[in-house]
């Protein structure tokens, strides 16, 4: 059984005197693993063996999670000197225990803005230049054929290196020039670099033995003794280890700045009492329209579970001084779900929707799946379910198979290029489909529904475009009045444009929601060419800020997928 975050923090007071603990991450490959950051009181972060051995023990045995042990001297000095892994670790949010009697947030966060990120990588440029220059001295050793000194510069590669990750990875360096050493104490951050040489094999571990003898070898002058196939194979490791720490540097490096970029990025699951069934509820105030919407849908619908991805709430009042005097007050709400059922909707959704809508006085809009859709989409790479899953209220769900699928998004390359690309392709139809229309103001005399039933399907390319930019979802339907409530999510854009104070606006808003029907069932529209022009206008302006929108999201989704090697 494994321990909860607030479990861990129990037993940890309990066995010493703790300033401030918090939870904070560490990422390994494509997943990421909690790393607890334990602050103590007293300036001596070295605990007594026993101590040592039962810490160890809680979070080997008893959690999935790693820890950190430092002072509070060293947390502040490392924190001045923009040490990322305090700057990401030390937020307030990540807080999970102070003592009692410190008030406020201890470390208010330090500003993260581009500047910073830019001096954490010049000073990781110039610290790799350093190993650049111990190697480049052990290959000219090598061939000068001076396989002492080219053992010892390859040691001192190496040691720099595991220096390096250590400070970036884990906060701290370890102060030793042992390899063994150094390897050792890395191993659980970052897996690869605990096997450099690996122990299961004899000769290997001869070969580190000769390679952490050189040091004391060289600084004492003592005999030492090496030939080419040792020193060959040191070559091999101590240029994978290059290799590997800058992988491993890059990736927590461009970790950190997602969190920057996207500031709600991944919420971890684990401990999270949303995600726990028997306290499925809203975390905010109680909302009991929301508990009816629920009781409503399992009375409909084969129910798995609901999350709640937005609520919005439209108030106003009206006041009357003139005979008859009076005044009234009217609230409106609309909920976005997402609902996961065991099966196919029985009725269509539209319907169901209506239903809500006729017996309670709120709107609802209903993203939905199957159970089975989600297990498959998330399984093989979903960003919008698993930002979804991870990120949208729990309501309602009848167990925690879901909860067990959400992982952190994909990042790569190729999704931002077919996020692009999709952008691309909607954005084009949208002006060629308003395109037209300039051509037919200029030379034919067409019907004003034709015009305001084009400008429909223009507007909803660019609406399934901003969508896929910001959220990577496709809709099942995709009514002008559905695209624009759920684009409302990210942007004001559709208020703006479309409604705000002005009448005419709501009219021409409620021309373009409709003229689709009345191009398939009026044969005789009541569209003027006036209200067609003013139309024009307003989707013209709808586009115009749309694809500036869109191109800094996608700027902003090219430095989360497209991962630029810094070192």
């Amino acid at each position: 059984m494994k321990l909860s975050a607030q479990q861990i923090v129990n037993k940890l007071i309990s066995l010493m005197e703790i300033r401030m603990i918090y939870r904070s991450e560490v990422h390994r490959g494509f997943y990421s693993k909690p790393v607890f950051i334990i602050l103590l009181d007293s300036e001596r972060t070295a605990l007594s063996p026993e101590l040592l051995t039962t810490v160890d023990k809680i979070f080997r045995e008893e959690t999935d999670s790693l820890y950190r042990v430092f002072s509070l001297e060293y947390t502040a000095e490392q924190l001045k000197e923009e040490n990322l892994f305090f700057i990401n670790g030390l937020r307030e949010k990540k807080l999970i225990y102070r003592k009692p009697e410190i008030p406020g947030d201890p470390f208010p966060g330090k500003t993260i803005n581009e500047a910073l990120y830019s001096r954490v990588k010049d000073r990781l440029k110039e610290e790799f230049t350093k190993t650049d220059h111990f190697w480049e001295g052990a290959i000219f050793c090598l061939e000068d054929e001076d396989l002492r000194q080219a053992a010892l510069m390859f040691h001192q590669h190496m040691e720099h290196l595991f220096r390096t990750v250590e400070l970036f990875i884990m906060g701290q360096e370890k102060e030793s020039h042992s390899i063994r050493e150094h390897q050792s104490y890395v191993g659980d951050f970052v897996e690869e670099l605990g096997s450099v040489f690996h122990a299961e094999i004899e000769n290997e571990q001869k070969v580190l033995d000769l390679l952490d003898e050189v040091f004391i070898a060289v600084r004492d002058s003592n005999d030492y003794h090496i030939n080419q196939d040792q020193i060959g194979v040191i070559k091999s490791k101590s240029e994978w280890t290059g290799h590997t720490v800058r992988g491993v540097i890059n990736r927590q490096y461009h970790a950190f700045g997602f969190k920057f970029l996207e500031p709600s990025a991944i919420v971890n699951k684990q401990d999270n009492p949303q995600n726990d069934t028997k306290e499925a509820a809203v975390a905010t105030e109680k909302d009991h329209l929301l508990e009816q919407i629920i009781d409503l849908l399992k009375s409909k619908v084969d129910l798995h579970s609901v999350y709640l991805i937005g609520r919005q709430n439209k108030i106003s009042s009206r006041e009357t001084y003139v005979t008859p005097t009076g005044e009234g007050y009217k609230q409106s709400i609309a909920y976005t779900l997402l609902m996961v059922t065991h099966d196919p909707l029985p009725i269509p959704l539209f319907k169901l929707t209506d239903d809500i809508y006729n017996q309670l006085p709120c709107r609802v809009y209903i993203i939905d799946y199957t159970l089975g859709e989600v297990r498959y989409k998330v399984d093989r790479g979903s960003n919008f379910l698993d930002r979804f899953l991870t990120e949208a209220v729990l309501l309602f769900a009848e167990d925690t198979r879901l909860t067990s699928l959400n992982r952190t998004p994909d990042y790569h390359g190729k999704n931002w290029k077919r996020i692009r690309k999709v952008w691309k392709a909607r954005s084009k139809r949208a002006t060629y489909l308003l395109t037209m229309l300039v051509d037919a103001y200029q030379e034919m005399d067409e019907d004003p529904a034709v015009k305001m039933g084009i400008m429909h399907y223009a507007l909803e390319q660019i609406c399934l475009g901003l969508l896929y930019v910001f959220w990577e979802f496709k809709p099942a339907h995709n009514t002008l009045s559905f695209l624009f409530h759920l684009c409302s999510h990210f942007t004001d854009l559709p208020d703006e444009i479309f409604s705000g104070a002005s009448h005419t606006r709501h009219h021409i808003y409620h021309l373009l929601s409709n003229a689709h029907h009345e191009m398939r069932f009026r044969s005789k529209s009541g569209i003027t060419n006036k209200e067609a022009e003013k139309a024009f206008d307003l989707c013209n302006d709808f586009m115009v800020e749309a694809r500036k929108m869109a191109e800094a999201e996608l700027q902003r989704l090219k430095r989360l997928h497209c991962i630029e090697a810094i070192v």
